[in-house]
């Protein structure tokens, strides 16, 4: 019954503040149902006809007041074994990353190749661009046709045409950017035989997007009234066309190297439908299979990246602390120097850390945010009501020396929920700050790097503010510094860190694994695979849950006080947990905490419990008690 208390996630309450009123609830339900006490009297002033005075009545809370109340899984079989198919399936996954890099096209797109002139029938002048495109300029005709010669330096068998917009001008030559390609012929010749050509046949072609009545077939059905344009709905832009060769025609020019081909492109719709920017490209089909080159890809990619992260080797400290306090959370360092804060939260919690280091020249602080499984969604943060759970709000970040703040001249982040970056939490608003909505369950890094570096640090402090118009507390977290000329937030682990020292001659194959899984968790072009990765560890299914009730360590008690005419904000003296003076005491010796409590209530000398139980049962036979 004691779990039926009021609870209010209005915006902007203190969660403290209906605690207090929990309590006063549990504390009347108690007295009453065990005791047969209408004890809540005595909240606000000395009971006025039973002998429980106010002091009393505090003593009585102080008994059940020093209890959290967290929040406990409870496994099934069905649940953990869908966990543990969770677990192996992001295992596989991760194991199975490599097959997941990016290969490129199987198609490799050559430029054109020996000399190369571009003409127009109409005679308009033409420009050569820096990216290999051409250009035709000054008034345009209301038909045209172009002609591109070339020499076949490459086996190919296809052709690309690419159309450029830029600047909201073009591809095409009308004033709404659209053209129509009527007709495109393609031809060979041997040099020995110039005036003979050899006709192309155009097997196939695909374009990006074709304009309703002008598919990409139109620009070689040898039909004059049709043709390939590109005026759709989704609007004109850049848009290009692959035109496949016929297998017969390349055999019989040769593969098309040592011929000089001609490509005419004839644009006779009229009105100017004609165009404005224009490149083309000779591809052929890639011989290797798919997973060579994919191996090829990643082995160059990894080898790439090995050398980027070797050039700039991060070396961070981690620090143990000399001291942890907050203002209400209790906070505990863990085995591995980061520091737990549980207990209670407020609405504005102020984490106060002291460090030592003989360190010269820190140049920047690392705050590592962690993943609990005792946290909300596994953290980093506290948040559990109003805001996103698992979150935090990092509102301040401070580093003081000798108490003089040290300036920072700027914040990064690996990761940030929203509009919520790290640099707000340098910016003197508390009212702005740093958060990971979206990257519950995972480790992340800011880095605060200093204005100057410390040349003496010594022994320091930092003080962290996480305030929010509710409580969003930092979980989990841990310190490091630097003396690096650059630092960076990077998602690393200090263990890659330090196996990136580490020359190849040296590294085992496992150590060369463990570097290659980093750096496709870290390459942009795995950012797709990246995505699945996260969603599978985001969706391991959740245990049913209860609120427990747990007894707070001797060495952090939760005070409790008489409060003036039982207002929550008017707090007088501290008690310590006790019962009323009236009934036999708890025995010496016994800590006084629920449990003790529980057995007093029950004991053979307890004279109102065994009154009120035969007073129950009298009524169940006769209806009064």
């Amino acid at each position: 019954f004691h779990r039926n208390t009021m609870l209010n996630e209005e915006g902007g309450i203190d969660p403290q503040e209906y605690r207090f009123y929990a309590m006063v609830d549990r504390v009347g339900t108690t007295a009453t149902t065990w005791l047969g006490l209408t004890m809540m009297c005595a909240q606000c002033h000395t009971h006025k006809f039973d002998p429980i005075t106010q002091r009393e009545y505090y003593q009585f809370m102080a008994l059940m007041d020093n209890a959290d109340e967290p929040t406990h899984d409870l496994p099934t079989p069905e649940i953990a074994a869908q966990r543990e198919v969770r677990r192996q399936q992001i295992e596989q996954f991760t194991a199975n990353l490599p097959q997941k890099y990016p290969v490129s096209s199987d198609v490799r797109w050559q430029p054109l190749g020996g000399k190369v002139d571009v003409k127009a029938a109409s005679g308009v002048p033409i420009r050569k661009l820096a990216d290999g495109s051409w250009q035709f300029v000054g008034k345009p005709s209301d038909t045209d046709t172009y002609t591109v010669t070339f020499d076949g330096d490459v086996p190919f068998d296809r052709i690309q045409l690419e159309t450029i917009r830029e600047n909201n001008i073009g591809p095409g030559r009308t004033p709404h950017g659209n053209f129509v390609l009527t007709d495109i012929a393609i031809t060979a010749a041997s040099p020995d035989e110039p005036d003979h050509p050899l006709k192309i046949k155009i097997a196939s072609a695909k374009a990006d997007v074709s304009q309703i009545h002008f598919p990409i077939e139109g620009a070689f059905d040898k039909d004059p009234k049709t043709g390939w344009a590109i005026d759709v709905p989704a609007g004109i832009r850049s848009q290009s066309a692959t035109f496949f060769l016929d297998k017969k025609s390349i055999a019989a020019a040769k593969g098309g190297q040592a011929m000089r081909w001609t490509v005419r492109m004839a644009q006779n719709y009229g009105g100017q439908h004609t165009i404005g920017r224009m490149r083309l490209s000779l591809g052929s089909a890639e011989g290797k299979p798919s997973e060579d080159r994919r191996r090829e890809a990643l082995a160059h990619g990894f080898s790439a990246w090995l050398e980027r992260a070797r050039a700039r080797p991060a070396h961070w400290t981690i620090l143990k602390p000399l001291e942890a306090k907050a203002n209400v959370p209790t906070l505990t360092i863990q085995p591995d120097n980061s520091i737990y804060a549980d207990g209670d939260a407020s609405k504005s919690d102020q984490y106060h850390l002291k460090f030592h280091t003989d360190l010269r020249g820190l140049t920047a602080i690392r705050l590592e945010v962690l993943p609990d499984d005792r946290l909300p969604r596994r953290g980093p943060g506290r948040i559990f009501y109003e805001g996103p759970p698992g979150d935090f709000f990092l509102s301040e970040f401070k580093l003081l020396r000798g108490g003089k703040p040290q300036p920072f001249a700027r914040a990064l982040e690996s990761y940030h929920g929203g509009k919520f970056s790290i640099e707000k939490a340098i910016d003197g608003d508390q009212q702005s700050g740093w958060g990971i909505d979206g990257g519950q369950g995972r480790r992340h890094v800011g880095v605060f790097v200093l204005d100057k570096p410390l040349a003496e640090a010594g022994e320091f402090e930092i003080e962290l503010l996480c305030e929010r118009y509710y409580a969003a507390g930092l979980g989990r977290f841990r310190i490091a510094v630097t003396t690096d000329a650059q630092p960076e937030a990077r998602e690393r682990l200090d263990d890659v860190e330090r196996l990136l020292t580490v020359p190849d001659s040296a590294l085992t194959a496992a150590d060369r694994n463990r570097l290659q899984t980093q750096f496709l968790l870290e390459a942009p072009e795995m950012a797709a695979a990246r995505k699945e990765l996260n969603a599978l560890i985001g969706s391991e299914p959740e245990y049913q849950t209860t609120l427990v009730m747990q007894e707070r360590p001797d060495a952090n008690q939760r005070p409790t006080y008489v409060h003036h005419r039982g207002e929550y904000l008017q707090t007088t003296k501290r008690v310590e947990p006790g019962t009323v003076s009236f009934l036999p005491q708890m025995p010496k010796g016994e800590p006084r905490n629920r449990l003790t409590l529980a057995r007093w209530l029950v004991a053979r000398d307890n004279p109102l419990t065994a009154r009120v139980t035969v007073n129950r049962q009298w009524a169940a036979f006769f209806g009064l008690g």
